[in-house]
């Protein structure tokens, strides 16, 4: 499953969650995540999608210069970051004159056919942003293992702050952090397994080394052993 980066939030979310269900109907038993064309966008919408994958519980989270955390966590379909549930629509805001977004999230609580399977998550240069965000979510996760190249080393979250002349100002204000307290700021993150490809490898789609190194991983864990 390829995510690609939000650049329209809108029905992101509903459609990706859609191929989920559409996938897991053949009953896989491991999965691949292919991020290495995400550079970004909204954080949330891409994690709606990957719920199922993921699982319940304590998923990363925001740390800022003084400490401050704000935890990412996943129950039952429905994310939230420092105790706030991620709202399905947002609305549109005052004061930063930024219209609303309808189908942010979709509170994903699909439930796959074989639960918990083995995840291998294929990154590079051009993940960034959100999607280092969604690796993020990954690391730590028991049966979980990533495959490529190091991403952009984005890694971070940002605060919106409007002007007068009617823009807006992005301040990066905090450094994203995995489950296990690990922080991540500006530095690439290298994948548990490093293997070399070119763009020619991704969108041709055969003899892709990286897909191919993957799947042997996943041939070789318990739940996919025939």
């Amino acid at each position: 499953m390829s995510l690609p980066t939000t650049d329209r939030i809108t029905g992101y979310a509903k459609t990706g969650a859609h191929l989920v269900r559409t996938l897991d109907a053949a009953r896989p038993c491991g999965w691949i995540v292919d991020l290495r064309a995400d550079s970004g966008g909204a954080i949330w919408p891409k994690l709606d999608v990957l719920a199922p994958l993921v699982g319940d519980g304590h998923l990363g989270g925001f740390v800022d210069a003084d400490g401050n955390q704000a935890a990412w966590t996943l129950h039952r379909g429905q994310l939230s970051i420092g105790g706030e549930v991620v709202p399905k629509d947002i609305p549109p805001s005052i004061e930063t004159g930024a219209s609303g977004v309808k189908d942010y999230v979709t509170h994903n609580a699909y439930v796959l056919k074989r639960p918990r399977p083995p995840v291998a998550v294929l990154t590079g240069p051009n993940t960034a942003s959100a999607g280092e965000a969604a690796l993020i979510a990954f690391r730590g996760r028991t049966d979980s293992r990533s495959f490529g190249l190091p991403t952009a080393g984005l890694a971070t979250g940002n605060a919106s702050y409007p002007l007068n002349d009617g823009a807006l100002l992005l301040v990066t204000s905090a450094a994203d952090m995995d489950r296990t307290g690990r922080r991540y700021v500006n530095t690439p993150i290298t994948p548990d397994v490093h293997v070399t490809f070119t763009d020619h490898d991704i969108h041709w789609g055969t003899d892709d080394p990286v897909i191919d190194t993957a799947r042997k991983w996943l041939e070789s864990r318990p739940a996919c052993k025939k």
